[in-house]
């Protein structure tokens, strides 16, 4: 059972590389086009960064996000808001002071002046009515109620009704201050003072009064209520509260610094960080360049030298991670920050293939035909290749199973990865190795492979051979004419250069006659 699977795996294998050894000419553009194409049509059709640390890293099917459901859409409980906290402090040292509150008061000012406020919070915050205008608290109450839903504001503000002028008009001292947010427990208009959510480190006096002395830190929670237009407030919000965040910085004089924290602080950072990160994916894959031109380079470029097949391992991963990035931004599979060290561990896996794959051909004999070669070596190589990847394909698959999202996500990219990646190396990149080996039959430069090498008397037995029944058997009609096309255009760029090299020659040496002006370009010609 063994013997036969291991026969009829290889001979798949076999199968396919030659179908590309014999199709190479419709190979190499193929794969490339449509990697290209696939990669483009998942990323502006159904892609998708998901960046919600919630999402990617709760449990599917788990209480939690039973539970948070169940609140949201069945509870009937009032709509939840989205909170930007704002928290001033001095590197530890007491905030509690009229400079410090005022600051606090610019935040807020900063934040309501904010393009779209005054229609996502009905032209004002919900405010807790304080002791100036606590005859009118049940009425403005009953207004807002009836109002289109406002945002929430809950922090020191409140003693002054969110309102920067009764707080300059009613603290002038010290004292002052310690008297108005030293209420407790509850302000004039009935609402509970929450000292916990208005004060970091507080420190409140020991007697009766219960004052409130200091603290190393002044909160301030700014609920936005839910509603389209949400997100892009937050956005334009969260920017200019951190504008005035890094003015504050510049000031020489003001000890007091201001941060900003919202639910979609997380999300945007990391947003932001995978932008940042992309970078260095073509990084590593210039790196991979580098590394695998200088495997593959010789010093003799005809014969030894294989720069142009270095470059086609690495193209060969590249497009292997194109063709299934594409598809499953088709899908709709999210990527993630996680999902981005995917090309990093396929570009590892897959020039070990394409290693192995020269290596084997390399043992193979020289006087056989190149497309014979190629079949030994994907003999003697190809069920190792496969075997491999198929349990590297396993390994990852299983860990689809598992119930994090960001980790299925992950694991799903890296499966898709391998098996195509082991598609493309025993197609495009046998088909560059094919080529390859015909660059070499023919005696053409590694890089400049329009231009042949010098022949001498001793090889015009080796270039008979290598222009023989080898290349006639296993090229098509299209295969020919497209070597002419190439001989052709390689033909005029020679004769382009002699005559160029012959005008110059005839520039610098006037005297010479018309003759032996042309003997010259000849000369030039035939060199």
């Amino acid at each position: 059972m063994a013997k036969w699977l291991h026969g009829n795996v290889v001979k798949v294998v076999q199968a396919i590389a030659g179908v590309s050894v014999h199709r190479a000419r419709w190979i190499l553009p193929l794969i490339p086009i449509l990697s290209v194409s696939l990669f483009c049509l998942g990323l502006f059709t159904n892609f998708y960064l998901e960046a919600d640390r919630v999402k990617l890293w709760t449990p599917q099917s788990s209480p939690v996000i039973e539970n948070s459901q169940w609140i949201e859409s069945e509870s009937g409980f009032p709509t939840k808001t989205y909170p930007i906290h704002v928290l001033l402090h001095a590197n530890g040292e007491d905030v509690v002071s009229v400079e410090a509150v005022d600051v606090l008061f610019q935040a807020l000012s900063t934040f309501q002046n904010t393009q779209g406020y005054e229609n996502l919070c009905g032209g004002g915050g919900q405010t807790t009515v304080g002791h100036h205008d606590h005859n009118n608290a049940s009425a403005s109450e009953s207004e807002s109620s009836s109002s289109i839903p406002e945002c929430t504001i809950l922090g020191i503000t409140n003693f002054f009704d969110d309102d920067p002028n009764v707080f300059r008009q009613e603290v002038n001292t010290q004292q002052d201050l310690v008297r108005a947010i030293s209420v407790y427990p509850l302000l004039p208009n009935g609402r509970i003072v929450q000292r916990g959510r208005m004060f970091g480190y507080r420190v409140e006096s020991n007697d009766e009064r219960n004052l409130v002395l200091g603290a190393q830190m002044l909160k301030l929670r700014l609920g936005l209520p839910e509603s389209a237009d949400t997100r892009t407030f937050e956005k334009l919000a969260i920017r200019n509260l951190l504008e005035f965040r890094n003015e504050l910085i510049l000031e020489p004089v003001s000890p007091f610094h201001v941060e900003v924290l919202s639910l979609d602080s997380y999300t945007n950072e990391t947003e932001r960080a995978v932008m940042n990160d992309l970078p260095l994916i073509p990084a590593m894959i210039l790196i991979m360049f580098a590394f695998s031109c200088l495997v593959y380079y010789k010093k003799n470029q005809v014969q030894s030298s294989c720069l142009f097949l270095g470059i086609g391992a690495v193209l060969t991963v590249v497009f292997s991670l194109l063709t299934s990035f594409g598809l499953l931004f088709l899908i709709g599979v999210p990527f993630s920050s996680l999902t981005a060290a995917t090309p990093f561990i396929i570009l590892g896996i897959g020039l070990d293939d394409s290693f192995i794959i020269t290596g084997a051909y390399q043992r193979t004999d020289p006087s056989d035909l190149i497309p014979t070669r190629i079949q030994n070596a994907i003999h003697d190589c190809g069920l190792s290749i496969l075997l491999t990847t198929l349990t590297t394909v396993s390994a990852f698959s299983l860990g689809t199973m598992s119930r994090v999202p960001a980790m299925k996500n992950f694991y799903i990219y890296a499966a898709t990865c391998v098996f195509v990646d082991f598609i493309y190396q025993i197609s495009f990149f046998v088909a560059l190795l094919y080529m390859n080996e015909k660059r070499k039959a023919q005696r053409r430069y590694d890089w400049l492979f329009c231009f042949k090498q010098k022949s001498t008397s001793s090889d015009s037995t080796f270039d008979d051979e290598a222009s023989g029944s080898d290349f006639d058997t296993t090229s098509t009609a299209f295969e020919r004419k497209g070597y002419k096309l190439l001989r052709w255009y390689c033909n005029l760029l020679e004769h382009y250069a002699a005559i160029r090299a012959g005008i110059i020659v005839g520039e610098i040496f006037q005297t010479v006659s018309n003759k032996w002006f042309f003997v010259c370009c000849e000369t030039l010609y035939l060199i």
